[in-house]
């Protein structure tokens, strides 16, 4: 069961199944129901939809039937004061109170803006200004004229046509017709169709002469007119004009006539067309009314003397120019009105072989003053036209015939420069420099024979003897490359055919890309063609631009261009050039552009050489044109390998070409070994090795006479060395360079060979010696069979090295090394009698090096140690078999090491080495760069033995060209162990394996050695502090090593993160003013920032009384920060109080009821309200018959009629007036 009402009754709300019925009006509220009051009756509170009646308490208009929620009330619909804007209503503030801006009527209060009348509950909108302001009716200047008003402007000022009482001033111009006026147009301004004396104007329709200001109304035109004359303002028969003055200059005259440049009249009854002009012209070529012009001047349209035309305008381009004179091509002038013949023409030459008139003019290309038809050089170039073949030839196709093309075979080179006259191109404008003046035949004079002689009196230039001109040559010396590439014009040329690419807009044969003026005839500074030996001849004339003694034609080497090499041969393609003379012989040549057809890239067209553009040291100067052309600062003439770089010049087998380009397979080669497997160590030098290394083991525990004792141990291996197999094989290399590449750390910080940036203390002493075997450090090849290693010149090399540091004032270290070479061998094992030798020693002392090092930074101030070392070798070796140098070396050295910690650290070597240069065989002997890297472990660290773990990688190259020569590339990589013995020693043992193919560096090696400290160092310093946390902070100065700082710039200093800066309970993360402590005052306090004025009346917390409600600001006790709902305390809330400050009884709104005239009755009991009274006589000083209660009026006296009739007695005459006095 949902319901049960103790019946079964259907309809009641609760159906005989004790199911409810869903219906309004069943006591039961259900669905969207508000109320259920169990009837149908509206106006009980709950209306028949079962929403809330008027007058019900609401929070939301859904609540109520008429849909209206007014302030907590439900109100009726339409309803003037429901707190909603209705159908009629202008505003609706939620009352009927008059006088707060919105009237009972729903109307706006009088002051309120408006834009229209019925805005206003007065029915007056002033729209003076904008917006309009709401005025009471009946008010003069409130801009409505209303009952009793003549006018209202909208104002109260006098003088403005409407006086202050809204009557109207009669005065002219204040827009209104009074007394005698026939117009009144609002203002003073003459010649608006109403004068300043309120008469019409001239030209205003008019029926008297008192209608028009002039006095005077055309009878026929019924027009007010002038009074009837020149300067009348009227036009009249006689005139062209008439502007109402008799002034000269203003475009009427005197005698009303127009003047010069202004329109033509064409208006009855003054005079038309010419006669109206005071020149008697009117120039009616634009149209009609025409202009006035004055006689005898170019452009009045009028054929007059001296000129040839007038056609109205003077405008050039349309056959008669500005000046009145034909233009080209139009018949000339043969009316004797104007001039005639030439003098008609504007080129003052009027061609008449056609016949009379003749026509005007003809084309002067050069502009020397000789027109094209009479001219025998058309463009000026020293080149008869008829030797260019006059308009019907056009070598280079490009629509502009040779005769009057400057450059006609568009090489970008003028036809002025290739003629051969000498007068060349120097001014840069593409036309021959004529040193005197130019002939009636426009020919220059200083190149004929005689002065229009029409012969020329020079040779035509033809280079290359091949019969064709070199202006019209694309390659005038015949040698392969074009004169365009030659002369250096930098044209576009983009398909590299010889030729000119682009647009030539002005048709003077000049390509817009070089042409400096591309709309005019000739060009403007432009470029002097190459010539790069500044002989006598130009580049493109001559056969060896540079002067370097090899033709052009050899230097252009690519296959196209592919010259003279040393007998005129040319590969795979015939002989070009059998003379020879490095001049190409003639060829087939298809479309006489003199490129033969097998080089012509397109052999049915003009142009089409290609140019080989060969820069072999890419200095941007080509070949031809480069005395060094592979920049090895040997001349192109002398070098015997023109193409490779090879200063020294080397030539080995002495066939005149350098070994750098020599392919012939008996030359021999020098390199390292590097991982090769050629050669075979010898017996007797492991022998020796193993020895040594035996006698340092056993030394190991002598301590005291370490020192003494590797020195005793050196010159006993010495003596046990003995020479291997010599070969007296021819010829021999000078053994004058060490190919020794280990040299050993000067003190026991290094790694093995990489130096540390560290120095030992002051006066510390390190001293080392080491032993080993180097497999193949220097061996023969063969440059022509690709280096293949065919012998060696050092195959086995048992050396060492005797080593000493001393530190002094812990900054500075002293080294000294001196290197041993105890034996050495070669490999002559291939038979070859020509394979070179050199003399090898059985035992050598090898260049002693001294080895300052100063270390500028240490690891306990910075993040490394840091060293410049700067080593000096001496040429002191005892041998001559590759055990020193000739000269002294140089090595300045940049060093880095580091101690990582936890047992690693590593170093880092950068330097360079300057040494004396020399050549052996193909191997150049030179400065280098080198450098070193390496990394060691210390197994004792973390608890192991003594015992240091080694690697490191070495690398040197040529300074002056890195990385080119392969066998001046040293690499080795090696990798070793040192035990540290308690004490002073310490030994060490190395193996290695070479990486590169440059001198020196080995198959492999193998090594040992021992170091002795007489001073050992401290342990070394604890590794570097880390940083746990990792927010840049080190432990020891973090006070919370193992939570990061957050960086927040709020005490970040300590590296312990701040969550709540401002320590006010709200986490950083979501406090929005994470420095500003939340007040915590039960107000928004999440967002972490303090509100200080929670309920925002501008009256901080603090102050407020009442912090949560805001308060009223209306200046009464807004100190306190609470709202006064009723400041006067007289019930009636302010909102709807007019009067908040002073009590009055609710009846009347909150206000007191008035006493206007101040006699104590109030004006609701007052019958005489505006003038002061007795209270008994209610507020009158005479008797009243009438008495007013508040509510209503009450009669003291009976009314008195008369008998059976409506009609008052006269007795109460005085009653009755009394209660119209009271009422009106």
């Amino acid at each position: 069961e949902i319901c049960d009402d103790g019946n079964v009754a259907n309809g009641d709300g609760c159906e005989s199944t004790c199911q409810v019925t869903v219906a309004c009006g069943n006591g039961i509220i259900q669905g969207t129901e508000v109320c259920d009051d169990g009837n149908q009756i509206n106006g009980d509170g709950c209306e028949t939809s079962c929403r809330l009646s008027n007058g019900e308490m609401c929070t939301m208009p859904g609540q109520c039937d008429s849909g209206i929620c007014d302030a907590g009330i439900c109100e009726p619909a339409n309803s003037c004061g429901n707190n909603v804007l209705e159908a009629g209503e202008i505003c609706d503030d939620g009352n009927t109170t008059n006088g707060d801006g919105c009237e009972a009527s729903c109307r706006l209060t009088n002051g309120e803006e408006c834009t229209m009348n019925n805005q206003c509950d007065s029915g007056v909108c002033d729209l003076t200004n904008n917006p309009g302001i709401c005025e009471p009716a009946n008010t003069c200047g409130n801009s409505a004229v209303e009952v009793g008003e003549i006018c209202d402007d909208g104002n109260t000022a006098n003088g403005d046509g409407c006086e202050s009482n809204c009557t109207i001033t009669v005065v002219c111009g204040n827009g209104i017709r009074q007394g005698t006026e026939i117009c009144d147009d609002g203002n003073q301004v003459a010649g608006d169709g109403c004068e300043n004396t309120c008469r019409l104007s001239i030209g205003e329709m008019c029926t008297t002469d008192m209608q028009c200001a002039s006095g005077f109304c055309d009878p026929v035109t019924m027009t007010c007119q002038p009074v009837v004359g020149c300067g009348n303002g009227v036009l009249q028969t006689g005139e062209g004009c008439d502007d109402g003055n008799n002034v000269v200059g203003d475009g009427c005259n005197a005698t009303c006539d127009i003047e010069n440049t202004f329109p033509c009249n064409a208006t009855p009854p003054g005079d038309i067309g010419n006669p109206s002009c005071a020149s008697t012209l009117c120039d009616q070529s634009a149209g009609s009314p025409g202009t006035c012009e004055p006689m005898n001047r170019c452009g009045n349209n009028r054929l007059e003397a001296g000129e040839g035309c007038d056609d109205g305008g003077t405008v050039a381009g349309d056959g008669c120019n500005a000046a009145c004179k034909i233009e080209d091509g139009d018949p000339c002038n043969a009316n004797t009105a104007g001039a005639v013949g030439d003098a008609s023409c504007a080129a003052n030459v009027c061609d008449v072989t056609g016949g009379a008139p003749g026509v005007c003019g003809g084309t002067d290309t050069d502009g020397d003053g000789v027109l094209d038809t009479r001219d025998i050089d058309d463009d000026n170039d020293g080149i008869l036209d008829l030797e260019e073949g006059g308009e019907l030839t056009d070598t280079d196709g490009d629509g502009t015939p040779n005769s009057l093309d400057l450059d006609s075979d568009n090489d970008g080179i003028c036809d002025a420069s290739e003629a051969g006259h000498g007068f060349m191109d120097r001014s840069g404008d593409y036309v021959a420099d004529c040193p005197s003046s130019v002939g009636a035949n426009g020919m220059c004079n200083a190149l004929e024979t005689a002065v229009d002689s029409g012969s020329i009196n020079y040779v035509m230039a033809d280079t290359d003897k091949d019969s064709v001109r070199d202006y019209r040559d694309l390659d005038s010396d015949n040698d392969g490359l074009s004169d365009l590439h030659e002369g250096d014009f930098r044209c576009l040329d983009a398909n590299d055919n010889g030729v000119c690419d682009g647009p030539d807009d002005d048709g003077d044969g000049i390509a817009n890309s070089i042409d400096m003026q591309p709309a005019a005839f000739g060009t403007l500074n432009a470029r002097r063609p190459m010539n790069k030996d500044q002989d006598a001849n130009d580049d493109y004339r001559d056969l060896d631009s540079d002067n370097d003694t090899i033709f052009d034609l050899i230097e252009s080497t690519n296959f196209e261009h592919e010259g003279v090499i040393a007998d005129g041969v040319i590969d795979a393609r015939g002989d070009r050039d059998p003379s020879p003379d490095g001049i190409r012989d003639v060829v087939d040549d298809s479309d006489n552009d003199n490129i033969p057809d097998s080089e012509d890239q397109d052999p049915a067209s003009f142009g089409g050489l290609h140019d080989a553009h060969v820069d072999t040291d890419g200095d941007t100067n080509p070949d031809q044109r480069d005395l060094d052309s592979d920049d090895d600062v040997v001349p192109d003439g002398p070098d015997n390998c023109r193409l490779i770089v090879n200063p020294i010049q080397q030539d080995v087998d002495e066939d005149g070409l350098g070994d750098a380009c020599d392919d012939n397979d008996d030359r021999w080669g020098l390199q390292g070994g590097g991982c090769g497997c050629g050669t075979t160590s010898q017996p007797g030098s492991m022998l020796v090795l193993g020895l040594g290394v035996m006698w340092m083991l056993g030394r190991r525990r002598r301590r005291r006479s370490a020192g003494a004792g590797a020195v005793a141990g050196v010159v006993v291996i010495g003596l046990i060395a003995m020479p291997g197999a010599s070969h007296a094989q021819a010829p021999v290399v000078e053994g004058d360079f060490a190919t020794e590449r280990f040299q050993l750390a000067t003190d026991s910080d290094g790694l093995l060979d990489v130096e540390s940036a560290k120095v030992r203390k002051h006066l510390a002493l390190d001293i080392g010696l080491w032993l080993g075997y180097a497999n193949d450090p220097l061996t023969l090849n063969r440059p022509g069979n690709d280096h293949e290693r065919e012998g060696s010149l050092v195959s086995d090399q048992v050396g060492g090295e005797l080593v000493g540091a001393l530190g002094l004032f812990d900054r500075i270290q002293i080294g000294v090394a001196v290197p041993l070479v105890l034996m050495q061998d070669d490999d002559q094992s291939s038979g070859d009698p020509t394979m070179p030798t050199a003399p090898n020693s059985s035992f050598a002392v090898g260049d002693i090096r001294f080895i300052p090092k100063l270390q500028l930074l240490r690891q306990s101030d910075h993040a490394v140690d840091l060293a410049v070392i700067v080593g000096l070798t001496f040429p002191t070796s005892s041998g001559e078999g590759f055990a020193g140098d000739t000269g002294v070396t140089a090595t300045p050295t940049l060093a880095i090491s580091r101690n990582f910690g936890q047992g690693m650290r590593g170093g880092l070597n950068l330097g360079y080495r300057v040494r004396e240069e020399r050549m052996a065989i193909d191997l150049e002997i030179n400065d280098e760069l080198f450098a070193g890297f390496g990394l060691g472990y210390d197994l004792s660290v973390r608890g192991g033995p003594p015992l240091e773990l080694d690697a490191t990688f070495g690398f040197a190259t040529a300074a002056e060209d890195a990385f080119s020569a392969f066998n001046s590339n040293y690499a080795e990589i090696k990798g070793g162990a040192s035990y540290n013995v308690p004490g002073p020693l310490l030994i060490f043992a190395a193996a290695g394996a070479g990486v590169a193919e440059g001198y020196g560096t080995p198959d492999w090696r193998m090594l040992a050695g021992i170091r002795v400290d007489r001073t050992p160092e401290n342990a070394p310093p604890p590794p570097p502090a880390v940083d746990t946390d990792f927010d840049s902070y080190l432990d020891p100065v973090d006070k919370c090593p193992t939570d990061p700082e957050d960086f927040d710039k709020f005490e970040d200093e300590d590296g312990c993160p701040d969550l709540d800066d401002d320590k006010d309970t709200i986490p950083d993360a979501a406090d929005n003013c994470r420095l500003e402590p939340e007040d915590l005052d039960g107000f928004e306090d999440a967002n972490g920032c303090p509100e200080l004025d929670n309920d925002g009346d501008k009256i901080l917390d603090l102050a407020d009384k009442c912090p949560m409600d805001p308060e009223d600001l209306d200046a009464f006790q807004d100190e306190d920060g609470c709202p006064e709902l009723d400041n006067d305390a007289d019930t009636v809330q302010d909102s709807a109080d007019p009067c908040p400050l002073v009590a009055g009884p609710v009846e009347n709104k909150g206000c007191p009821w008035p006493d206007r005239d101040g006699d104590t009755v109030l004006d609701r009991f007052d019958n005489c309200p505006d003038e002061p009274g007795k209270v008994e006589l209610q507020g009158c000083n005479a008797k009243q018959l009438v008495k007013l209660t508040g509510t209503k009026l009450e009669l003291m006296e009976t009314v008195f009629f008369q008998t059976n009739r409506s009609v008052i007695q006269r007795r109460s005459y005085k009653l009755m007036d009394n209660i119209a006095f009271v009422i009106k």
